[in-house]
């Protein structure tokens, strides 16, 4: 593992789609159209922890914090398949409602739309507008406040309207198509998922969705034996900054091991 890696890991999803954000965010100041490097995106394992939230148990020495760093300075991919608690780490990450509510919503477009069918550009463009307005539109806040301030952004995104026109559905999915892919594949199997009228919701989607809108838009390979997973990467609606290598067999990521090692 820390042969074909480096130690080399993603960013996590919250930092992944700030980046995304902050490229807006330039495009809007200064016309910059490109997505977050993919420098921005990976980093070392000791980093992918320091954005998380560490907790210690009351009392504890606090000669325990340089001894913390210096085990997470040596961690390697190694390291941390034989030490995380998978079980525990998904407890708590497992959102109990995330299936009822997706199912839900899911009973709920198909219920609108009786014997017609969904309108796929429809749903995408629900799925874009939640995404901006929890994760992108905060990230350009933070990116403005931190550079040019309120007064001047303010100017500059006048501009932008007077020469580009007022925000509109096309004008979001442009933004994501160019500047946010990781952003743009979470909207697009999000909307193919809900076009599938008799599938249902599981647990294991939330994750489906969080490994391929990292790795199918910033890694040089996604694996997959999800047949219906890898049918929806394989569309024409990924964005075309997305360039990975789509591995859906068994024999072919031997292969890929193989060029790697």
């Amino acid at each position: 593992m820390d042969q074909l890696s480096n130690g080399v890991s993603v960013r996590q999803r919250a930092w992944m789609f700030e980046e995304e954000g902050h490229a807006l965010y330039r495009n809007i100041i200064g016309g910059e159209v490109a997505p977050p490097s993919r420098s921005r995106i990976f980093t070392r394992i000791v980093d992918y922890f320091g954005h998380g939230v560490l907790t210690f148990p009351a009392g504890s020495p606090i000669e325990a914090v340089p001894m913390l760093t210096k085990v997470l300075e040596a961690t390697t991919v190694r390291w941390l398949v034989d030490h995380l608690d998978v079980d525990e780490m998904a407890a708590r990450h497992r959102d109990s409602d995330y299936t009822a509510k997706m199912n839900a919503q899911h009973d709920a477009r198909w219920a609108a739309a009786g014997e017609r069918k969904l309108e796929r550009a429809a749903v995408v463009t629900t799925e874009r507008a939640f995404l901006f307005n929890d994760y992108e539109q905060p990230a350009m806040g933070r990116a403005m406040l931190a550079g040019i301030g309120p007064v001047e952004f303010m100017r500059r995104s006048t501009e932008y309207r007077q020469k580009h026109g007022e925000g509109s559905p096309k004008r979001l999915g442009q933004w994501f198509r160019r500047l946010a892919p990781a952003l743009e594949i979470s909207a697009q199997v999000f909307a193919g998922r809900q076009m599938q009228r008799a599938r249902r919701t599981s647990q294991q989607d939330f994750w489906d969705i969080e490994h391929a809108a990292t790795g199918y838009a910033y890694a040089d390979a996604f694996v997959t034996l999800d047949g219906g997973l890898a049918a929806l990467l394989c569309r024409p609606w990924i964005p075309p900054s997305a360039k990975a290598r789509l591995v859906t067999t068994i024999e072919g990521l031997v292969e890929l091991l193989r060029r790697y090692a």
